[in-house]
């Protein structure tokens, strides 16, 4: 009896920590709102609930003929009410990247670490979710970008260097933000830079904020930034779980073994 508790116990356990997933493409030619035409898998159906994020570890669909991951250049997440937060390790999967779309899907953050892996990356919407801080230096290691969608989201923040490393942005758009300023459009590269331009000027920037819920604690003027956010510990507390994983394992092992020496010894 004992012995099923405890097989039991760590099944449950192994399920709750494994939170692997295969994305179900449709693969397709999309050149979506003014992008050049890229061979993308889209995706309607994805939940993600807890900062815990989902880790995908491959990708089912029929492919073009001829074509394979490796010629996927782009993913798109549509209307997936229950997308909280950015799937983790779809650079694995498709490791040419220069196109994102997260549309309508109640998206509540999006941090460096989420985009840093896609060093190509030309073109990002995350319009129509609910993303409330656009962080400092979000887009430091997205220079490639020359198309940015992030309109219709409830933004409480945005930091004045958010867009600093965008050299190549040609089309931004943007909205609104907590403080009444509409930011508009802008469809050229001179539009582009001068509506940067506004929001370096602290049009958008918030010096008291700070939120719990989002796990960001931000201190900011228009000339100096200051951010301090659990994603930088990601890997850490990942770590550290790894190891008392491994611990959890050990000592069960060697239950086990005592409680089948007591049964048939």
């Amino acid at each position: 009896m004992l012995f099923k508790i405890l097989v039991s116990f760590f099944l449950i356990f192994y399920i709750k920590i494994s939170s692997a997933e295969i994305l179900t493409c449709e693969y397709e030619t999309s050149s979506w709102n003014f992008a050049e035409p890229v061979y993308i898998c889209a995706v309607d159906s994805f939940e993600i609930f807890n900062r815990d994020r989902v880790s995908i570890d491959g990708a089912n669909g029929e492919h073009f003929a001829g074509h394979s991951d490796d010629n996927v250049q782009g993913f798109g997440i549509f209307r997936a009410y229950n997308l909280h937060y950015f799937p983790r390790n779809i650079d694995k999967v498709f490791k040419n990247v220069i196109w994102i779309a997260v549309h309508k899907s109640n998206l509540q953050e999006i941090h460096q670490n989420d985009l840093k892996v896609f060093p190509d990356l030309k073109y990002l919407y995350l319009d129509n979710n609910e993303i409330e801080v656009l962080e400092a230096d979000l887009f430091k290691f997205n220079t490639k970008l020359k198309l940015l969608w992030i309109d219709n989201n409830p933004y409480k923040h945005i930091d004045s260097n958010v867009f600093s490393h965008l050299e190549n942005l040609k089309t931004l758009r943007i909205g609104k933000c907590k403080k009444g300023i509409y930011f508009d459009h802008a469809d050229t590269e001179t539009d582009a830079f001068m509506l940067v331009r506004k929001i370096e000027e602290g049009k958008c920037v918030d010096e008291t904020y700070s939120t719990t819920t989002t796990t960001e604690i931000i201190t900011m003027a228009p000339e100096t930034t200051t951010k301090i956010t659990n994603e930088e510990n990601d890997d850490e507390n990942i770590s550290i779980f790894n190891i008392l994983l491994i611990l959890f394992i050990v000592i069960l092992s060697i239950i086990l073994i005592f409680v089948l020496k007591e049964m048939f010894f």
